[in-house]
């Protein structure tokens, strides 16, 4: 695991059931920098997704989910 799929899935898991903006997820694991319009929140999500899903195909999804329009939680 990367340090930044590291530091998505700390966060994510501090704010359990919360759903989380790509934005904050910018502002909270990725420097004051960091392109706001691109998808690299969405591309490590799916790495860690697939990660997470190594053994059980299905984890993934299920430990990270889309809200579609808000974020992740």
């Amino acid at each position: 695991m990367t340090k930044k799929e590291f530091g998505l899935l700390e966060y994510l898991m501090l704010h359990p059931g919360e759903v989380i903006s790509s934005e904050r997820l910018l502002e909270h694991v990725w420097d004051i920098h960091a392109d706001p319009l691109s998808s690299t929140v969405r591309v490590h999500i799916n790495s860690l997704r697939k990660k997470l899903s190594h053994h059980e195909p299905e984890a993934g999804e299920r430990y990270i989910q889309t809200v579609q329009g808000y974020g992740y939680k």
